[in-house]
């Protein structure tokens, strides 16, 4: 049976739902908020220190706690000094949060159930079939197969690797960025870590608010979970309370869904004032101090209401259906334990984990206890429900969590001691000081206190008289004269306490430097003696210290950017939206989908390593300037200077060099047609050449014979003897005429051959992996 109200056992968890009734309900919000109020009660310190810390970053604190020094023995006169908070510790926080507003994190969201695997498989072997059926079809003279066509073999294997997207995991990461923009999700990760960094803790509440997805940064202070040592992530606990103060419009705006008109009537009727201007009674009984009396009400609206968020781990009572597909592959289905079963059905039950949430507004007011929306019951993890609450407590490893502020807590309260003791000595610091007979002042000669003390200030000169009878001093009647010997002087200076003082305060600033593992070389505060690779060490020392809060931090986003991507689907599924419409950083409009493959896949998110990836963007970027002295444009560079994404600055140089190697390519075609007609023209000089030198030589051979039948009337067998044998001259041109042609034809053709092999020498060179020398 449940427990009864008002015990300290636990109710029930494993009931059937038609057993978790109103009452039951109830139980558990009151129980887990009186665990909650009991940590509060009992383990108050904790809460104090997280006040402290945040008081201590925000440059104030408790004058009693240093009582002991401003007034050791109780008199309440005190000392000619105050104390004063010079914070050393703000500025060692301020640092980590800004590197972390500028550290990359870029994530791929990838489907990771069963169907989505097998998809992939599927798009895989069907680009290959593609590919090697094309190839396949080639093998002729005309078409022979080249090596770039059993290249695309694998360049697919590298697509599917590194490029491939399906349609629901490029909505998944769309929405992810939809939602960045809308939630402001970036602001809200850098104050959760300055609550880490502060307070030890940090937390966000990721759920669906009337029908919307949410995510909100959680204060620390109002938080309560199951602090189990072996639980590292508040998601993964039992348990979890939130105390929000809030108004009656703020309760209802963010309760809209779950509370009715009856509800409300009842609200406004108990906690708001009436129409003859009185207030209820129970109103009054909200106040700070039922939360923590140690806290001034000044500081908070004593007239919000007190509203609990309490979220818990209960158990349910599921079947799984096992039936084949068209296909004939089995598949498996999850029904609630009211499902009714056919007989012919294969159906396994069980019971599994399942996340309740409630609210308490007031002291009597109950809202929404239920099982939250969004949570998705998975076929390979049926228990791997989370609480909506994510985050994490920081250096709490077998010991009392202590945040990095209270870790440097000590030496701030050092630093201000050392600045009022510091103080108290510039007060008592006088310089040499005289010390003088003062009946020896002339003071018969008109010459009184004030102006002595003007002559000796102002002119350095120290008038006296030694007979001086003007005093009426006892044994100086008469004019008795006055040893001169009985001036003195007196060193009050505290220069040297002022020098310690100065000294202990370096120390301090030095040692907070290492705890916090902030070193003033990783602010900026480096000296002319010291050398650059000493510095460039000293801020990546320094940088290995404090890259435990930043591994921390990128573990809770990953997690919580997956509960905000299911608390997306879920919300979307039920209000129906289609669509989404967002613009970018780079002021791109982009239009979406919403499709069932979305809505029903199951989603996985894989982050970089924010510090390796910031260290290599930076790193890439300085090699900017010699891109753009090899071929890259102002537009590349530009394009790589404002993305954050490694991997999209890797497909953009890649791109870079494709278009330098085709340039170079077009280059080299140019230069090779070039050449090739400048060789053409000559043959054909050549050519043109060799044909007129034929011309003269028939016509110099004609005009021979003419003259020499002319002149001599020979005989008819010497003419025909000279013709044959200009005949064998003409073909004798010819021939080597042709031969010439021949030669240059074979001259072009070589050359051409040898521009192609050193081509693709150039291209097998390029492709080769560089190396790097150490």
């Amino acid at each position: 049976m449940e427990s009864p109200r008002g015990t300290n056992a636990p109710p029930i968890q494993k009931l059937s739902i038609k057993r978790k009734g109103e009452e039951w309900r109830k139980q558990n919000v009151d129980y887990y908020i009186s665990k909650y109020d009991t940590t509060f009660t009992y383990g108050a310190s904790k809460k104090d220190k997280m006040k402290i810390c945040y008081n201590l970053y925000s440059g104030i604190f408790d004058e009693s706690d240093l009582k002991y020094v401003t007034d050791p023995y109780k008199v309440r006169d005190g000392f000619p000094a105050s104390i004063q908070n010079f914070n050393i510790i703000k500025p060692k926080i301020d640092l980590l949060v800004g590197e972390e507003t500028k550290r990359p994190y870029s994530y791929k969201v990838i489907q990771v159930n069963e169907s989505a695997v097998t998809k992939v498989q599927q798009k895989y072997k069907q680009l290959l079939v593609e590919t090697i059926t094309e190839i396949a079809a080639k093998g002729g003279p005309e078409d022979p197969v080249t090596d770039e066509d059993m290249q695309q073999v694998e360049s697919i294997a590298k697509y599917m690797e590194h490029d491939y997207v399906d349609v629901a995991e490029a909505l998944a990461y769309h929405t992810l960025e939809y939602l960045n923009e809308k939630e402001e999700i970036q602001s809200k990760f850098v104050h959760g870590f300055k609550d880490g960094l502060i307070s030890g803790m940090e937390v966000h509440y990721v759920g669906v608010i009337n029908g919307e997805p949410v995510l909100e940064r959680v204060n620390p202070l109002s938080f309560g979970f199951d602090s189990s040592p072996d639980v590292q992530f508040i998601e993964d606990g039992d348990f979890a309370v939130r105390r929000l103060r809030m108004s009656v419009a703020s309760i209802y705006d963010r309760l809209y869904d779950i509370m009715d008109e009856t509800m409300l009537d009842k609200l406004l009727d108990k906690y708001s004032t009436n129409a003859y201007g009185s207030s209820s009674n129970d109103f009054n009984k909200i106040s700070w101090k039922n939360f923590d009396n140690r806290n001034t009400d000044e500081e908070f609206d004593t007239e919000a209401i007190d509203v609990y968020h309490v979220v818990w781990k209960s158990f349910t009572k599921v079947g799984f259906i096992s039936y084949f597909d068209e296909d004939g592959k089995e598949q498996k289905e999850v029904v609630s334990e009211e499902y009714e079963a056919a007989p012919e059905e294969d159906i396994t039950w069980d019971w599994i984990t399942e996340i309740w949430e409630g609210y308490k507004i007031g002291d009597d007011i109950y809202a929404g206890i239920s099982p939250i929306p969004n949570q998705q019951v998975s076929i390979d993890n049926p228990n791997s429900q989370k609480l909506p609450y994510y985050g994490a407590v920081y250096n709490n490893d077998n010991t009392i969590s202590k945040s990095l502020v209270d870790i440097m807590k000590p030496l701030q309260y050092m630093y201000l001691i050392i600045w009022y003791r510091l103080e108290i000595a510039l007060a008592r610091d006088k310089g040499r000081v005289i010390s003088m007979d003062i009946t020896q002042i002339p003071k018969s000669m008109g010459v009184g206190v004030d102006k002595w003390m003007h002559y000796l200030s102002a002119m350095g000169v120290n008038f006296f008289n030694p007979y001086e009878e003007g005093w009426d001093v006892p044994g100086r009647e008469g004019g008795k004269p006055a040893g001169f010997n009985q001036f003195s002087s007196s060193d009050l200076t505290m220069s040297s306490v002022i020098a310690d003082h100065i000294g202990l305060m370096n120390k301090i600033e030095e040692m907070v430097g290492e705890l916090s593992g902030v070193s003033r070389q990783r602010q900026g505060q480096v000296q002319t003696s010291e050398l650059v690779g000493n510095v460039e060490r000293a801020v990546m020392q320094s940088s290995h210290i404090t890259e435990i809060h930043f591994w921390i931090h990128n573990r809770i986003k990953k997690r919580v950017l997956e509960a905000l991507l299911g608390a997306a689907k879920q919300a979307w599924a039920e209000s129906g939206k289609k669509k989404l419409h967002y613009i970018t950083d780079d002021m791109t409009r982009i239009f979406l989908d919403i499709t069932d493959d979305f809505l029903y896949s199951d989603f996985g998110i894989f982050a970089s390593d924010s510090t390796r990836e910031a260290r290599n963007l930076e790193a890439v970027r300085n090699l900017l300037q010699p891109a753009m002295q090899n071929g890259a444009s102002l537009t590349d560079v530009t394009e790589i200077i404002v993305s954050n994404n490694l991997t999209e600055i890797r497909k953009k140089l890649k791109e870079i060099d494709k278009n330098k190697q085709k340039r170079e390519d077009d280059i080299q075609k140019a230069q090779n047609e070039t050449q090739e007609q400048a060789v053409q023209a000559q043959m054909q000089m050549e050519s043109e050449k060799l044909r007129l030198q034929e011309e003269d030589s028939v016509r110099q051979s004609d005009t021979n014979i003419r003259v020499a039948m002319i002149k001599a009337g020979t005989e008819e067998d010497k003419l025909i003897a000279q013709a044959d044998k200009v005949s064998a001259d003409i073909d004798k041109n010819v021939a080597e005429n042709e031969y010439k042609q021949e030669e240059l034809k074979e001259q072009v053709r070589s050359n051409k051959a040898d521009e192609e092999i050193k081509a693709r020498q150039v291209k097998i060179q390029a492709s080769k992996p560089k190396t790097t020398t150490k």
